[in-house]
């Protein structure tokens, strides 16, 4: 993520120490959206505080979109809207 994004590069906080890392944003990024963990979970499991959290989800979903959207997200087909819409009466 790091090389895509630059929400994911090493900085360093207002102390002068190193800030949250990219593997840190990621795995809450992970938690989130795989395993539909709430925010809260995400803050005291990875000390991070719901802002960034919300923050880190945004850039990588944006970041995986501008990355793999071409190749693997692509436009539902008739065939698809038919079998969702199936699915979903």
């Amino acid at each position: 993520m790091s090389r895509h994004n630059q929400y994911f590069q090493p900085r360093l906080d207002a102390t002068g120490r190193p800030g949250i890392s990219a593997l840190q944003k990621c795995t809450a990024d992970v938690l989130l959206l795989a395993y539909r963990e709430a925010v809260d979970r995400v803050d005291e499991y990875l000390r991070l505080s719901e802002s960034t959290s919300m923050d880190s989800l945004h850039h990588f979903t944006n970041a995986v979109i501008a990355q793999f959207g071409d190749e693997y997200l692509r436009s539902p087909t008739v065939e698809d809207l038919k079998r969702i819409l199936q699915c979903n009466k």
